[in-house]
C-alpha cells in the first residue's frame, strides 16, 4: 500500500510516493487499508490474503488492521535495515528476525502470539547477526547521532545484502541464500525474493529504463533460479501458502 493513492487524505497528483503507514492517524490507515484490499476483491475477484508496506512503512497499528480486516501474512520487515522518513522519524527493523515468525502485538521486530505471519524479505548482514536480537532492539538508528556513529564506526559493514535481482549481484544472492540456509532453524527454510512485476518491462519502473536492463535482470534471475534448482529441492510457494507449511 502506498497511501497517496488510495483514500481517505489521498494526494492523487504527487509526482512520487514518499509516505509511511504511521504518516496517517490510526483510523485513516485502517480505512485505507480496508479500501485497498475492498478495491482489489472487486477488481480480481477474491480477497487478498498477503500485505507489503508500501516503502516497507509499517506503523505500529498496521499488523493489527490486517488481522482485523483477515490477512494471513505480512511480508514488510526486512531484517537488519531501517528506513528514514523526516528527521527521527522512519521504520527500524533491527532485531528483527530474518526467518519466518508470528510476532508480537508490542513490537512486530519479536516474535509472539499474533495470528498473522511475519514472512521477512531475505536479507543477510554477516556484522549485525553476530549480536543477539534483543540487543539489536535497543539500537536506535533512527536517532541522528546512532546513525553518525554507525556510518562512521562500521562503513560498508553495516550494510546488508538482499535476495534481490534488482540490486544484488548474482553471487550476492547466492550468498545470501547459502547464510539463510546455514543459520536456518527450520528443516524447510522459506526465501523470500523482493522485485516489482514490473521491473521486467523497460521503462516501467525507475530500475530498467532500456532492453539491456530488462535482459540483465532476467539473466540475473534464471542464473539465480538454476543454482537454486540444482542445489536445493525447491517447491515455490505463495506468501499465504507458507502459513500453512510452518
Amino acid at each position: 500500500m502506498h497511501g497517496e493513492f488510495i483514500e481517505p487524505e489521498a494526494d492523487f497528483g504527487t509526482a512520487r510516493t514518499n509516505s509511511f503507514q504511521d504518516d496517517f492517524p490510526a483510523e485513516a490507515e485502517f480505512q485505507k487499508i480496508a479500501n485497498l484490499t475492498k478495491l482489489f476483491e472487486e477488481r480480481f475477484g477474491f480477497r487478498p490474503k498477503s500485505f507489503r508496506a508500501g516503502r516497507f512503512g509499517l506503523s505500529k497499528h498496521t499488523l493489527r488492521f490486517l488481522e482485523r480486516l483477515g490477512y494471513q501474512v505480512d511480508s514488510s520487515v526486512t531484517p537488519f535495515a531501517w528506513w528514514w522518513r523526516r528527521k527521527g522519524h522512519g521504520v527500524n527493523f533491527l532485531g528483527a528476525p530474518n526467518e519466518p515468525y508470528f510476532p508480537s502485538s508490542n513490537d512486530f521486530r519479536k516474535p509472539g502470539k499474533m495470528k498473522i505471519l511475519e514472512v521477512p524479505v531475505s536479507i543477510i548482514n554477516t556484522f549485525w547477526s553476530k549480536f543477539p536480537h534483543c540487543l539489536l532492539r535497543r539500537i536506535n538508528p533512527l536517532n541522528r547521532a546512532q546513525t553518525i556513529l554507525i556510518n562512521t564506526l562500521l562503513g560498508e559493514r553495516s550494510r546488508s545484502v538482499w535476495l534481490r535481482p534488482t540490486f544484488s549481484t548474482l553471487e550476492q544472492m547466492i550468498f545470501v541464500t547459502k547464510q539463510i540456509f546455514k543459520k536456518a532453524i527450520s528443516d524447510a527454510p522459506i526465501l523470500n525474493m523482493m522485485f516489482h512485476s514490473n521491473e521486467a518491462t523497460a521503462g516501467m519502473s525507475p530500475y530498467h529504463q532500456s532492453e539491456a536492463d530488462v535482459d540483465d535482470f532476467l539473466n540475473k534471475l534464471n542464473g539465480y533460479l538454476d543454482f537454486l534448482c540444482s542445489m536445493f529441492n525447491v517447491q515455490f510457494i505463495t506468501l499465504s501458502e507458507a502459513k500453512t507449511s510452518i
